[in-house]
């Protein structure tokens, strides 16, 4: 049975940690395991039949070679005859699975298992064969890795070599006994082993290249304990030039070499002996045969792997628009004397003094309001540190206790201990997308109170809002690259497998790094922009509201965003030094395309979540995650969720998702539980009854949906008027009781939260 994917993605994060460092690891459809030396990639075939103690075995051994093998490895080997090389393969392999054992004492018994599960397979074709019978190097082969099934002897004279082989320590050692078992082999074997059975003779040796092909891709850089092995950028470039000079006059090379009478009375050869009458080039027949029995493991059914990393190497200054250049785009519409407009013209400096009216109007109305949850953030902050407060002994006599200790144990002073509570930061994402026009002054009203609050209680914040218009005007007089969803691609983020990213901008139109002017700057201006949205179809309006081109609504690149906002994250982590992040989706739609990734600097190609096991990776954390295969989503949504998955695993992170529907049906409603239950895995219950749903959204305005589409909650919120920021009167007759005056405090306040749905839900998280 095929290993489940789950266990295969926890066995490349132990590899990861088995080799203690940068290791990417990768399934694929690849013939067997093998370790990119250049890259530094652990490449894993899909196996079928595989048990976990075999793939660990086979994980050990390649994280073997990527700690302790050289990376000029087999390239030395070139000019002793083809069979040498299975020669080095053996010896290093009983080398570093040596190490490795060593290193990490607990994988001895994946080796146990794994080889006596090949051996039961017949891995090493050695079924109904004389183990006697066998050339030294297979004996050596069996003995490190089957010794403890097989009855393997040897003689004074081979002992030698296995005595040797359990002191080797560097991969210069292991040459010189390759060399020495070479020599051996050709002077004292015979040229062929009786194993017809086998199809020994039938093996693909028949050109260098294939041989090349097994053993070449096994050996890793080096990073050796004893630092004896220490190889330059340019012998490392040479490697390639190597593979390529080889020619069947190389690997023939040694067949016609002459004998000759050596010092110690033993034959010297080219290459090849002349044993028999023959022409011999010994080889590890075992090793062979592993390698071709290897494939035979590799599962032809499997879907697909497929490898998208996220960007983190982009310069975010080349997608993040600061707030000073989006408000000089305003200055020019809100300054000036010249009348704007075509109905009831208005100079631009009476725009000014409009917005500005409008906002200190606003700011009056909210302010107590403001202060009011300032205060009530400052107790639940309070209430919790005073419940995480222990108290212990100091160890110091208390005096006034002390004529009391014969009945008192408690004479000691004591000490109340507060654990410190964790910093936290805001950084909040808004959709500006066209279907956002209708929601746009409740969203920049609700987004006002949450910047003032977390300006009041000195909590750091950034205010982004995605964009594919801001940068639309620039890019389209330059050169265009779409992907085949028509959507225009950022040719500035490129990298192998890295997500070929939509053109977006993240506009950053609040920030507590801003100074009081700027920010007092900015609040006027997005004031002026919600009334600009609220009002410019209305005939009856009374103050004409302009802003900049660059900031009218386009598309949604909400995934683009996803993607991005770990490098954000990190950024805005290491600027505020903050314990725990806070972050605030508010959308109304789903994501547009963004299903492609780079395969050069100028080709791209598209990923397809329901044909491929697609795993994103982050190569900060070296965490990675797989977008799942999921029935009734679209690719786009599907992703998303991950995205949004995957960052609560890389950071400590709360992310809320306030979705905005304007209009909501009971077939809306009922499209939406299922999501719900789907998301869940769960089938929906009685509660769930669409008409009950309705009549609950209807009167509190909102419904909220724990771990839903990945979120830590997600806000189903009545979009609209019902999302402006209103004053709630505090209506109280004159003859009321007290427990009147209370009930209508409590409707005061809970009005005053709900109106404001995104700051109750972020003191909520941050209180706790």
């Amino acid at each position: 049975m095929e290993m489940k994917l789950a266990n295969k993605q926890s066995k490349s994060i132990l590899a990861k940690l088995l080799a203690t460092e940068n290791v990417t690891v990768e399934h694929g459809n690849y013939q067997t395991a093998s370790f990119d030396v250049k890259n530094r990639v652990l490449r894993l075939p899909i196996w079928k039949e595989m048990s976990g103690s075999l793939y660990d075995l086979l994980v050990l051994h390649e994280v073997g070679h990527a700690l302790f093998t050289p990376e000029e490895g087999m390239h030395e080997a070139k000019d002793h005859g083809r069979g040498f090389k299975s020669f080095l393969n053996v010896v290093e392999d009983a080398r570093i699975e040596r190490k490795i054992k060593i290193k990490y004492p607990g994988g001895r018994r994946s080796f146990i298992d794994g080889y006596n599960n090949l051996m039961e397979r017949d891995f090493f074709g050695i079924k109904n064969l004389d183990i006697k019978t066998l050339a030294l190097i297979d004996k050596i082969n069996l003995h490190y890795k089957v010794g403890d099934y097989v009855d393997i002897t040897f003689n004074e004279e081979e002992s030698v070599f296995i005595d040797r082989i359990d002191k080797a320590n560097t991969w210069k050692e292991v040459f010189k006994i390759c060399e020495d078992l070479y020599e051996y082999a050709k002077e004292n074997e015979e040229s062929e082993t009786d194993m017809s059975e086998h199809d020994w003779t039938e093996t693909d040796c028949d050109g260098e290249d294939d041989w090349d092909d097994d053993y070449d891709d096994d050996f890793g850089d080096e990073d050796d304990v004893n630092d004896e092995n220490d190889f330059s950028d340019d012998s490392k470039e040479k490697r390639g030039e190597a593979n390529s000079e080889e020619t069947d006059e190389d690997s023939d090379s040694g067949n016609s070499g002459e004998e000759t009478e050596g010092e110690e009375g033993g034959k010297e050869g080219s290459g090849a002996g002349t044993n028999g009458g023959k022409n011999y080039d010994p080889e590890s027949k075992t090793d062979r045969n592993f390698r071709n029995n290897e494939s035979e493991l590799v599962s032809e059914e499997s879907k697909p792997y497929r490898y998208i990393n996220l960007p983190n190497k982009v310069d975010l200054k080349t997608i993040i628009v600061p707030s000073s250049e989006i408000y000089e785009e305003y200055k020019p519409l809100y300054s000036g004397d010249e009348k704007l407009g075509y109905r009831d013209p208005i100079s631009g400096s009476e725009l000014m003094e409009h917005a500005t009216a409008t906002f200190n109007d606003f700011r009056t109305k909210n302010k107590k309001v403001i202060e009011y949850l300032a205060k009530d953030f400052e107790l639940k902050k309070a209430a919790k540190e005073h419940a995480r407060t222990a108290t212990a002994n100091s160890g110091i006599l208390d005096s006034e206790r002390l004529y009391t200790y014969k009945y008192n144990e408690h004479i000691f002073k004591k000490l109340n201990v507060v654990p410190d509570g964790k910093n936290h930061g805001l950084v909040m994402f808004v959709d500006w997308s066209g279907s956002m026009s209708r929601n746009m002054k409740g969203t920049i009203e609700q987004m006002l109170t949450l910047v003032m609050f977390c300006k009041r209680v000195n909590i750091p914040f950034e205010v982004y809002a995605f964009s594919d218009s801001y940068g639309k005007f620039e890019t389209l007089e330059k050169e265009r690259l779409y992907d085949p969803n028509g959507y225009m691609i950022d040719p500035k983020i490129k990298g192998y497998g890295t997500v070929a990213l939509s053109c977006f901008n993240l506009l950053n139109l609040f920030s507590s790094r801003m100074r009081a002017k700027e920010l007092h700057e900015a609040y006027i201006y997005m004031t002026a922009t919600a009334h600009y949205y609220s009002d410019r179809y209305r005939y009856d309006r009374d103050v004409p509201y302009q802003i900049p081109e660059k900031m009218h609504l386009g598309g949604t690149p909400l995934n683009s965003t996803l993607f991005v906002s770990f490098s954000v994250m990190r950024e805005f982590q290491k600027k505020n030094q903050v314990d725990v992040i806070n972050s605030i989706f508010l959308t109304d739609g789903d994501s547009h395309s963004c299903s492609n990734y780079w395969i050069s600097d100028t080709e791209m190609k598209r990923f397809d979540v329901r044909e491929e096991n697609v795993i994103i990776r982050d190569s900060v954390s070296k965490k990675e995650i797989r977008v799942p295969r999921e029935r009734g989503y679209r690719d786009c949504k599907t992703i998303t969720t991950s995205l949004v998955k995957f960052q609560r695993e890389v950071f400590d992170i709360n992310i809320v998702n306030f979705f905005l529907a304007t209009s909501m049906r009971k077939w809306d409603m009922i499209q939406y539980l299922n999501e719900v239950s789907d998301s869940n895995g769960v089938s929906r219950s009685e509660q769930d009854d669409p008409h009950l749903m309705m009549r609950k959204f209807r009167k509190e305005k909102y419904l909220i949906f724990p771990e839903l589409s990945g979120f830590n909650e997600q806000y189903l919120i009545q979009g609209g008027k019902s999302l402006e920021v209103e004053d709630v009167p505090l209506e109280v007759a004159e003859d009321a009781t007290v427990a009147q005056l209370a009930k209508a405090f409590k409707k005061f306040s809970t009005g005053k939260l709900q109106n404001r749905k995104l700051l109750s839900r972020f003191i909520d998280m941050v209180a706790a």
